[in-house]
């Protein structure tokens, strides 16, 4: 297995934990992310949690699935694709999230670093891979 490959079933692994986690106790999982921000509060569920449950199901756990499959067939592809998404596209899509008043900005606190961190160790892991191919 290569290290992106075991990068990336670590990152399904987590995407399908907090995914779940955040689908059938939404509240609990709420609570967790509120304390891991600084500056202020996440927006608060109210009394309907349907949208934080689909983010949990679609937008964690059934992308989790997604790097599962990629890691277990070490689909080189995807995780060089998802260095992308997780640096860029996914921390635009926060940023406009904020900006449409959708969110706090204390998601940005959470979402962006962890986006960008899992892309950038992706990204060295790809390079370790290829320098362990050359020679």
């Amino acid at each position: 297995m290569s290290l992106a490959a075991f990068s990336a079933a670590v990152e399904a692994a987590v995407l399908v934990g907090v995914g779940s986690a955040a689908t059938f106790a939404p509240r609990t999982t709420h609570a967790i992310f509120n304390k891991c921000v600084f500056s202020g509060t996440l927006t608060p569920l109210g009394t309907h949690d349907f949208y934080f449950r689909l983010f949990g199901a679609f937008g964690m756990a059934y992308t989790g699935l997604w790097y599962a499959v990629a890691a277990y067939n070490d689909y080189t592809a995807f995780f060089k694709v998802s260095v992308w998404t997780r640096c860029l596209a996914l921390p635009l899509f926060n940023v406009s999230l904020v900006a449409a008043g959708l969110t706090s900005t204390a998601w940005l606190e959470f979402a962006i670093p962890f986006d960008l961190l899992a892309g950038l160790h992706m990204h060295s892991c790809l390079q370790r891979d290829a320098a362990t191919k050359r020679g």
